[in-house]
Formats: structure tokens, sequence, C-alpha cells
């Protein structure tokens, strides 16, 4: 081999190396950042279930024995999420991406009701609309972990639907607090 070839494959085989490290670098960037959303799920999963508690105590003792003060705590954000979901979304399959929007959708909803309990001031909603947005919170919040679960179950890989055992178990539930729910006749 001349000078020439063995200079131009140095070059050829150092040009492959960096190519390869980069690679490897991007590969594990991508799986750092889709693990933390994961992460980030399941810390969120641990304070839905105890917002799930608290909306559904509130919601099942509202007005009984002058019982009237509420809290269900601050909303739960998702930095990881916001920075990062849009760099490895196409890391996830159909049925992940399908599940994950399903959750934060459910998760928005139950920003959106803590977002109304904070704002309620006195006699700015009856007895009845309190008792039904504590309920509604304490559903999503419920609907969250179920799909949280469900992912956790099956890696994601799975479409969680209405008709899935845990959502089935849930809409039990829901039946059975409406029953005990203290509403007043209008």
């Amino acid at each position: 081999m001349s000078k020439f070839e063995i200079a131009l494959s140095a070059t050829l085989f150092g040009w492959l190396l960096a190519q390869g490290t980069e690679y490897i670098r991007y590969t594990i960037k991508l799986r750092s950042k889709k693990l933390a959303i994961v992460e980030e799920m399941r810390e969120i999963k641990s304070l839905l279930q105890e917002g799930a508690k608290s909306a559904l105590n509130s919601a099942l003792s509202y007005g009984k024995e002058g019982k009237i003060t509420v809290s269900l705590g601050s909303t739960l954000t998702t930095p990881v999420f916001n920075a990062f979901y849009h760099e490895v979304a196409h890391e996830f399959d159909n049925w992940q991406r399908y599940n994950i929007r399903t959750f934060y959708n459910c998760l928005q909803h139950y920003n959106s009701v803590i977002e109304w309990v904070q704002n309620l001031k006195s006699k700015s909603a009856t007895h009845n609309e309190v008792i039904f947005k504590l309920f509604e919170g304490y559903k999503q919040a419920s609907i969250c972990v179920a799909y949280l679960d469900g992912c956790e179950d099956s890696g994601g890989k799975e479409r969680i639907t209405d008709d899935s055992a845990s959502l089935k178990k849930l809409q039990a539930e829901f039946i059975e607090y409406s029953d005990q729910l203290s509403f007043k006749p209008s």
C-alpha cells in the first residue's frame, strides 16, 4: 500500500469511527430523554393517586356535617414531557403515543378541575356544582392512574380502551360512589 492509500484508509476509518460515536451519543441521549419522560409519568402517578383520594373524600363529605372546605393541592406540571416529548415521540410506537396522549388529556382535565376549585369563591357555585367538580376530579385522576397502570402492565404496547379491566372496574366504582354523593335537590 502506498502512503496515499494508507492516509486515505486512515481518514475513512476515522470518519467512520466519528459517525459511529455520534450515532451512539444520539441514541443514548434519546433513550435517556425517553426514560426521563417515563419516570416523570411514574412520579405523577403517585401524586394522582393522592389527588384521587383527596377529591373523592372531598366529594363524599362536602356539605355533610357542615364541611364545606375543599383542598385538592396544586396542578400537576410535566416539565420533562413538555421539554423532550417532541424530540423522542418517534421512539414510541403508535399505541404508546395514543396512551400518552390520552393520559395527558386526562391530566389536563384534572388540572382544570383543580384550577376551578382554587378559583372557587364563596357563593360562586352551587352545592351540587362543587360536588360534581370534585367527583369529576376524582374520576379524571383515577382514569390517569388506570392508564399508567395499563401502560406499565403492557409496556404501553397495547391500546388502553374503555373495555379494559381496570377501566371497567373504575366505571363500577364511579356508579357506587355517585350514589353516596350528597347532592341537594334543586
